[in-house]
């Protein structure tokens, strides 16, 4: 047998042949979690700053989270233009409808309890509710077409109806089956399950169910379930018009769809109108890092059992570009690096995206403080430049 001071001198020979003759490449250290993080900052900077040069609005923030759970966001250009305060990373937004995943996932994680059935239909929960029967395709709606918007009931948020009693309002608390009350007794789109048709309605009418059925806000459940475990502390519901920490949001006051006539939509804090009717069809503000968190805990965190992150993603055609589809509160389209799942959002004076790119584990999101769009800034310019971001970060051309 060789004796141990033998074979750590024949080791310790070997070492030394190894690092006098290896190339300089093996010799480098890897680059540590900062300079990663660095780079990435880095490299979003410079796209978004040619963005924001060439679109020419206020402001917007860009939120990521890097493969090894390290997130950041970077800013450019003004949260409030009448006093040049800069966007900052603190700055909340309006999250639109990206807010329907909250709600998609805590239904989810509902049916993953077996307090409610996907393939149940609605009337199950709803059928001694004294306006049931005047819901469009009410008796043949499941809650899975509700979350995938296949139920065929009309959307009511684009109604003159509605946006002119919110306006004459602007204080107003809606009740749930009030809004409902908009698509009473109206035309279906389609035979229930036989088609597609994005509407806020349909999470109105899950919402509305999950509250019935759990006896509890939808709002405290996401907060006890999802927000304060993780400690999203910048993700608040648009539950009244007072709202802390926002960023101003501009509209173009020539041509809105509430016909506003000033151009911030928040004053002193203030929302112009009563946000609060949004609820289930979207119903949070954020920062844009909190929302990429968020990106990165709903789709690869335990948010979900890897039973409803399947149900999640089962998704149908939708009328959203080419390739797209939707899920149970997830949007899907193709890319160059491959699946992107997430969700984008609209609330008046905010524009908002939220992308995970499933095979590279990045999770990044977009906010802009204006609805005023343009050749150059758009929802899809919005996407093509997270996009741009991925590659950027994971070495793509």
């Amino acid at each position: 047998m060789t004796s141990c001071s033998s074979v750590t001198r024949l080791l310790a020979g070997l070492l030394v042949s190894v690092i006098m003759y290896a190339p300089a490449s093996m010799l480098q250290a890897a680059p540590s979690d900062a300079t990663i993080e660095a780079d990435a900052r880095e490299k979003i900077k410079a796209l978004l700053n040619e963005f924001h040069e060439a679109g020419k609005f206020p402001g917007a923030s860009i939120g990521f989270v890097l493969p090894d759970g390290t997130n950041d966001s970077v800013c450019v250009g003004l949260a409030f233009k009448e006093t040049d305060t800069a966007m900052t990373s603190e700055h909340r937004l309006m999250a639109g409808s990206t807010g329907k995943t909250f709600f998609a996932a805590l239904t989810l994680q509902l049916v993953d309890e077996d307090v409610l059935d996907l393939d149940a239909k609605i009337s199950t929960w709803l059928a001694n509710e004294e306006w049931f029967e005047r819901l469009p395709n009410a008796n043949d709606i499941t809650l899975r077409m509700l979350l995938n918007h296949t139920s065929g009931i009309p959307r009511y948020v684009m109604m003159e109806e509605f946006t002119r009693t919110m306006m004459e309002d602007p204080d107003r608390r809606w009740m749930w089956p009030e809004i409902l009350a908009f698509v009473f007794d109206m035309e279906p789109l389609f035979p229930a399950g036989e088609g597609w048709s994005y509407a806020d309605t349909n999470f109105i009418v899950a919402g509305y169910i999950v509250e019935k059925v759990t006896g509890e806000s939808c709002y405290n459940q996401i907060y006890n379930r999802i927000l304060r475990p993780n400690e999203l502390w910048d993700i608040i519901p648009t539950s009244s018009r007072d709202l802390m920490g926002m960023s101003g949001g501009y509209v173009n006051v020539t041509r809105n769809l509430l016909n506003l006539k000033e151009e911030n939509v928040i004053h002193e804090s203030r929302y112009v109108f009563n946000p609060q009717f949004e609820w289930a069809g979207g119903g949070y503000a954020c920062t844009t890092k909190a929302l990429a968190q968020w990106s990165a805990l709903l789709y690869k965190g335990d948010v979900l059992s890897d039973a409803m992150k399947k149900e999640m993603r089962n998704s149908v055609e939708a009328q959203l570009g080419p390739g797209s589809r939707y899920g149970l509160g997830l949007m899907y389209r193709p890319s160059d690096l491959g699946d992107v799942i997430g969700h984008d959002g609209y609330f008046p004076g905010y524009l908002t995206n939220m992308s995970y790119y499933a095979d590279h584990d990045l999770a990044l999101s977009i906010q802009v403080n204006t609805t005023k769009m343009s050749r150059e800034m758009n929802p899809r310019t919005m996407t093509r430049l997270l996009d741009e971001c991925a590659k950027a970060i994971v070495g793509v051309e």
